[in-house]
């Protein structure tokens, strides 16, 4: 295990689980304003409340969470499966237990698209680098 990518881990299952279960108590983007002036001038939903910016921090805190615990050197599979075991289940309680909140079939889908691209990326940067490494070397000249 590479303990640096598991810190990492951990602080963004920790600002995930604070996303995803806080009460929508409809008082704005409380400490992540900053986030949302640097993001504004951007082109596409950049902002909370435009469509389809939801869906963004969806796939992206998905994606990231699944990303790292494959460079924190866990297993795939279980790289993958946690992430992929949360999504429901975070939608399934925003759904029933969170005030203000409402579970979304669609952000489950931004989910799981999210841990599948962390996956794709992670499985090409490999492929990558396994056929960097068996290049074919040339004969040295003995002369």
């Amino acid at each position: 295990m590479r303990k640096g990518w598991m810190v990492v881990w951990v602080v963004l299952v920790a600002a995930q689980f604070y996303l995803l279960y806080t009460p929508d108590v409809g008082g704005g983007p409380g400490f992540l304003a900053p986030l949302w002036e640097l993001l504004r001038p951007l082109p596409g939903p950049t902002a909370m409340g435009e469509p389809g910016f939801d869906k963004i921090v969806h796939g992206t805190s998905f994606g990231l969470v699944a990303l790292t615990g494959l460079l924190a050197g866990w297993p795939t599979w279980l790289a993958i499966a946690i992430p992929a075991a949360h999504a429901p289940v975070s939608e399934l309680v925003q759904l029933f237990w969170i005030d203000g909140r409402a579970g979304d079939w669609h952000d489950l889908l931004a989910d799981w698209t999210g841990i599948l691209l962390a996956w794709a990326i992670i499985a090409a940067w490999r492929s990558r680098k396994v056929r960097g490494s068996h290049r074919r070397r040339e004969p040295r000249s003995i002369v």
